[in-house]
């Protein structure tokens, strides 16, 4: 049917995701791609937004960019695209993802693990066998009850990713660090306010 494969690629807090479909033949179905995101990844829909020529997309679950993962109770993001068949038999989309802070704990990275993308084709049914595939999400079973899904491959191994996150054991010093930098602050303001007011005085 195809070859359905996708690859992770690491850019600091804003990784990539991008998936390729080989198809054997021309195709007139719809090609969907189902990932699920736990909390400490997520993807802005204002920024799929940008890639509306590759894909239409639906976004359930949390994609506040500003939240940090203690701000979210555990909570889970879905994502489904939808790419309309063309001509040609390869295809490639790449998907934008982004990392949130993870809590602080006595490690100096999280590892964070997610499932790789599942694709199928999506062909219409007949009226008369409009039914829902039990291969398709619960939480998005209610916009594909027309078509027909055909798996494009087993997904691959999840991916894991290493998030740095701040270590409790470092807290005692960071907070020496800025008593100690905002003390000197304070004395310097001090110093410059007192030199200021005697070259003032020194020029009347």
């Amino acid at each position: 049917m195809a070859d359905f494969t996708s690859s992770l690629h690491l850019n600091g807090f804003h990784p990539t995701l991008d998936v390729r479909i080989l198809y054997e033949e021309p195709t007139d179905c719809t090609s969907i791609i189902f990932l699920d995101l736990p909390p400490e990844v997520l993807v802005d829909r204002f920024e799929l937004a940008n890639y509306a020529a590759e894909y239409s997309f639906h976004l359930l679950g949390p994609s506040n960019v500003e939240l940090p993962v203690v701000a979210l109770a555990n909570e889970t993001s879905h994502l489904m695209l939808e790419i309309t068949p063309e001509d040609s038999l390869y295809r490639q989309v790449t998907i934008p993802l982004h990392l949130r802070y993870p809590e602080v704990g006595t490690d100096d990275y999280v590892a964070v693990t997610f499932p790789a993308p599942h694709g199928y084709l999506a062909c219409p049914l007949p009226e008369e066998e409009n039914v829902t595939d039990k291969s398709v999400p619960i939480e998005f079973a209610h916009i594909l009850t027309s078509s027909r899904l055909t798996s494009l491959g087993t997904p691959q191994e999840a991916f894991t990713l290493k998030i740095p996150a701040g270590n409790s054991l470092h807290t005692p010093r960071v907070e020496a660090g800025t008593s100690i930098l905002i003390l000197l602050c304070c004395v310097y303001m001090a110093y410059k306010s007192f030199a200021t007011v005697n070259r003032l005085s020194n020029s009347r």
